[in-house]
């Protein structure tokens, strides 16, 4: 900054500030309140130069970057450091936007989902997190390397987790498993696309050109993003740095026509395959869709869901059942997360099959009754499942290689599912 003056040059000035504020809010040596208050101070600094109008991405930047220091901060009331946090959070998200800078929109609604969970505030994380996705979806939408896809899917999978569990602590739970069915719906056709355009899979001839020009589309939205045209890494990756508030509407214009001219072809698509339009660009089940599928009084659809620390049955019943329970309803097998349950079925089911399947075959009875014991099936039949017949069993991670209708409930097993 012996160079960098404010007055010779204002906006290397402004870079240094800002950077230098970055260092103060990462700081070990020295006092944490004491650099937290310089990192706020040299944010402000750099916010002179930085305005929302002569420099929009550095300002949101600077934005986001100083509510994480509010957020932090030791000094000062601490309900209005958290107010102020959000509100610089909501500013930076006014340019980024999930449709424009979705890279740098996630770290912004991320964070501003963040603070609202740590704090126990479930609609600010809903609204943070909401966002969030959006950012995720269009990040992967717009990336053509599928490695990138599914890597960018693994960095999110928190933020579905997350907005789940405060749908379900504010007692939504058709929204909880709406969004149980969009992260699972996204995986599904990310395998799907990849065994279509990996292992080669036929396209029909007439669906080729549009395949080519969706790619193109893409390629070009890439270019005008990152000046390349694949998003190979997340972190490295950065948005275009635009001048000014006008280029940045030119800007956000372009990228809104060529989505649009993308769009287009994705229809056409649609209307030849649906199925490859549907692993392209994911539409997901809505619940009413849902509902569709529990047809009859005596059936009923579970769909699993495994957190870090939980796994969600929710369950859908005929809405015309005559039961009290006219909306979706959700049993939580507490304890049952990533580690307990999902981790224990591969240690115990999978290697066991692959490593000595007599010794699988063996130890088959009594591995079922447990997962039976840990998912509480009698518990569940007994509070949701009276009366019913018929199952559509919707699993999640390893579940899938239970032999649903051979569980013991009861001292017997299911007798029929679908």
């Amino acid at each position: 900054m012996r160079i960098y003056t404010e007055s010779d040059f204002p906006q290397d000035w402004a870079t240094t500030q800002n950077n230098l504020a970055n260092a103060y809010l990462y700081r070990i040596a020295g006092d944490k309140r004491e650099n937290l208050e310089m990192a706020i101070a040299y944010y402000h600094n750099a916010l002179r130069i930085r305005t929302e109008s002569d420099f929009p991405q550095d300002w949101a930047q600077t934005q986001n970057n100083l509510a994480n220091a509010y957020n932090n901060r030791i000094a000062g009331d601490k309900r209005e450091n958290l107010e102020n946090a959000i509100a610089l959070y909501h500013n930076a998200l006014r340019i980024y936007t999930p449709a424009n800078f979705p890279i740098d929109c996630f770290k912004s609604s991320f964070y501003l989902g963040k603070l609202g969970w740590d704090n126990g505030n479930w609609e600010l994380a809903i609204e943070g997190y909401e966002i969030a996705i959006k950012a995720v979806e269009q990040s992967r939408n717009w990336v053509i390397d599928e490695q990138r896809r599914e890597e960018i899917l693994k960095e999110s999978i928190i933020v579905y987790e997350r907005i789940i569990q405060a749908y379900l602590n504010i007692g939504e739970v058709g929204k909880a498993l709406a969004y149980t069915e969009r992260f699972r719906c996204r995986g599904l056709a990310d395998l799907m696309a990849s065994s279509l355009f990996n292992q080669g899979g036929e396209i029909d001839p007439k669906v080729q050109p549009l395949l080519i020009d969706y790619e193109d589309l893409q390629k070009r939205i890439n270019t005008l993003r990152f000046g390349s045209q694949t998003e190979a890494n997340l972190v490295l990756a950065g948005s275009r740095q635009l001048r000014d508030g006008e280029e940045l509407e030119k800007y956000k214009e372009e990228i809104a026509n060529l989505t649009a001219q993308k769009q287009e072809v994705w229809k056409a698509l649609r209307k030849l395959d649906p199925v490859l339009a549907g692993q392209i660009e994911v539409e997901y089940l809505s619940l009413e869709q849902m509902w569709g599928l529990v047809e009859n009084k005596t059936t009923a659809l579970l769909s699993f869901y495994t957190t870090r620390e939980d796994t969600h049955i929710f369950i859908l019943r005929n809405q015309e059942s005559g039961l009290s329970e006219k909306l979706p309803q959700v049993y939580t097998c507490q304890g049952q997360g990533w580690e307990v349950l999902q981790k224990w079925i591969f240690e115990n089911w999978f290697k066991p099959y692959i490593g000595d399947n007599g010794k699988w075959l063996e130890k088959m009875g009594d591995f079922l009754a447990e997962v039976a014991q840990r998912l509480e099936l009698n518990r569940l039949i007994s509070q949701h499942l009276m009366g019913i017949e018929e199952l559509i069993i919707v699993p999640h991670l390893y579940l899938h290689q239970m032999p649903f209708a051979a569980l013991p409930v009861g001292g017997v097993v299911w007798q029929r599912m679908g």
